[in-house]
């Protein structure tokens, strides 16, 4: 499965429990994913992908910086809370997966946010 966008994450964060090894790494990847663009402040954002960085953000990164174990700053939790919420402005958002193993003349799986919960693509993987 390729996890290089932000939006990729989207499957993660509804309608499936991970393991604690596997959110963890899951969320470990979706802040280099954050943090491999270097042009946020620069870029123009969608509505749906800023939507799906909110997203993303609230619950992956959030959850994974409020670990005791990470010792995050309380402004910095509050602030990224706060950022989360606000750019979240629709879950009216398509997405997609592509799963790495298959064959690459396949179109990636296509699904939407608010479906995740009854059709989440990643639950089969």
């Amino acid at each position: 499965m390729y996890l290089i966008f932000p939006f990729n994450f989207l499957a993660f964060t509804k309608g499936i429990e991970l393991p604690e090894d596997e959110f963890d790494f899951i969320a470990r990847r979706a802040i280099c994913a954050v943090f491999r663009y270097q042009d946020l402040c620069d870029y123009t954002y969608t509505e749906a992908y800023a939507s799906s960085l909110g997203i993303v953000l609230e619950k992956l990164i959030l959850k994974l910086l409020m670990q005791p174990e990470f010792n995050t700053p309380e402004p910095v939790i509050s602030f990224l809370t706060k950022f989360s919420k606000k750019i979240q402005f629709t879950d009216d958002i398509n997405s997609y997966v592509r799963i790495f193993h298959a064959d690459p003349r396949l179109p990636p799986v296509v699904y939407n946010y608010r479906d995740l919960e009854k059709d989440n693509p990643v639950k089969n993987f």
